[in-house]
Formats: C-alpha cells, structure tokens, sequence
C-alpha cells in the first residue's frame, strides 16, 4: 500500500512565512510550502514529539515553537543554494533558546517524560 506524501503545513502557513521572510511575491509558494514543511518536521524530530503531543499537552503549537520553525524557514530560504551557505551557527542560539524547553531529552514517550517531570 502507498502512503500517501503529506503536502500541508500542520501550523504554520505560506501567509506567515511570507510575512516572516518579508516576502512579497507569490511565484515561490510552492517553494515555501516544502520549507515549511521540511522545517515543521525537524522541529517534531527535534523534540521527539508529534503535533498531536503539542496540541494534547499545550492545547496549541506553543509561541516559542512556531517561532523557532519560521527562524528554521527563513533561514533555508537564504539559504538556499550551497554556495550561499552562512555559519551555522547564525539561527543556532535563538533557535535553541525557543526550542530547547520543548525536548524530550530520555526515553520514552513525551507524556511520560513530562509525567514524570523529566522536562523540568
């Protein structure tokens, strides 16, 4: 059976990348789309956790997550040919700084690691 390719960002939107980048054009939507969607799926990776664990434990993507993914976002967008590339380590403190409260850094799923105040 084939799985069908997930082709919708979960919580960002174009709209908020466009404003983000402080892009004005349309013609890349398709682009930004796949960016979004790239750097959506780092941040869950990331974290070790899914987009259902964001919405069951904080009702929403929390501020600091939906921030780090456009940061994530407008940095691919600069960044996008290999001979344009920047230091790395130009997103890397605020980036982490918003995503780090986030991680589940143990085994186990998220629910069980902030049952058992391992987030903390």
């Amino acid at each position: 059976m084939n799985k069908q390719k997930e082709t919708s960002l979960k919580w960002l939107s174009v709209q908020a990348i466009h404003d983000h980048c402080r892009i004005d054009f349309n013609c890349e939507d398709a682009e930004l789309l796949q960016m979004g969607m790239a750097a959506e799926q780092a941040i869950l990776d990331l974290t070790r956790r899914t987009y259902k664990n964001f919405i069951d434990t904080y009702g929403r993507v929390p501020d600091p997550i939906f921030n780090a993914t456009l940061l994530l976002v407008q940095s691919l967008y600069k960044n996008r040919d290999a001979e344009e590339q920047r230091d790395s380590k130009e997103i890397a403190f605020g980036f982490s700084f918003m995503v780090k409260n986030y991680m589940v850094l143990t085994g186990g799923t998220p629910l069980e690691v902030e049952r058992d105040g391992l987030l903390d």
